[in-house]
């Protein structure tokens, strides 16, 4: 096999290629110039001036709040949660937790008592959300469920 050398670029082709890779070099660099203008803008994690209905604490006001008593373990805490805050008869969006927030607090108040706050969806079936409510008073006694509170509130 016989490889012809290459010829030399006639005057328009060298003109053509020039120009390509300097409008390549310029898209390449606007993009960069594009992504560092965007990356300055982006929100920070320990920015301050997010949004009050964006953070969640002690203070934020839940559907409904279980205090548990004092003396009570993390892990019991934990069992109790896994066992109430889950499918119980049927679920919401393709047979998830009908919970749409929660927020587990520890050492509350002058007893130093765990608490969960949770939402329940709007729009879950009314039988689900008895469930949950009964699952939530019946699965550790003493636990005291509180509606339409805080964290906060709930163990004062």
């Amino acid at each position: 096999m016989v490889l012809q050398p290459a010829l030399p670029l006639g005057r328009r082709a060298r003109f053509a290629s020039r120009r390509f890779w300097r409008g390549l070099a310029a898209a390449f660099a606007l993009g960069a110039l594009v992504l560092a203008g965007y990356a300055l803008l982006a929100p920070r994690a320990g920015n301050d001036a997010a949004p009050a209905e964006a953070t969640i604490g002690a203070t934020t006001r839940f559907d409904y709040v279980a205090v548990f008593p004092p003396g009570t373990t993390a892990a019991q805490v934990e069992s109790w949660r896994q066992h109430v805050l889950r499918v119980h008869d049927s679920g919401c969006f393709r047979g998830n937790p009908c919970i749409a927030r929660s927020l587990r607090g520890a050492e509350l108040g002058a007893a130093r008592q765990f608490a969960i706050g949770f939402d329940l969806m709007r729009d879950a079936p009314p039988q689900e959300h008895a469930a949950v409510l009964a699952a939530a008073q019946q699965s550790l006694p003493g636990v005291r469920l509180a509606a339409g509170s805080s964290l906060q509130q709930a163990v004062e």
